[in-house]
């Protein structure tokens, strides 16, 4: 039961942008755009202002950059 109301809303929302590719004819190249510019930093926000930040995020960060 666990499993269908974790993936009812996933599949859900790809049903329905599906259904709206075929009939709306969205531009693929905008709404890619769209999501990268806008909807990232969004996401990232929620993610910082929802958890502490701990030491260990500073050392996973000098460890990226580093690369």
């Amino acid at each position: 039961m666990h499993f269908l109301i974790i993936l009812l809303p996933v599949f859900s929302i790809f049903v329905t942008g599906f259904i709206a590719q075929k009939v709306l004819k969205f531009d693929i190249a905008n709404l890619s755009k769209m999501s990268l510019y806008i909807l990232s930093p969004f996401l990232a926000f929620k993610t910082f202002y929802s958890h502490q930040i701990t030491a260990a995020y500073a050392y996973y960060a000098f460890y990226v950059l580093a690369y």
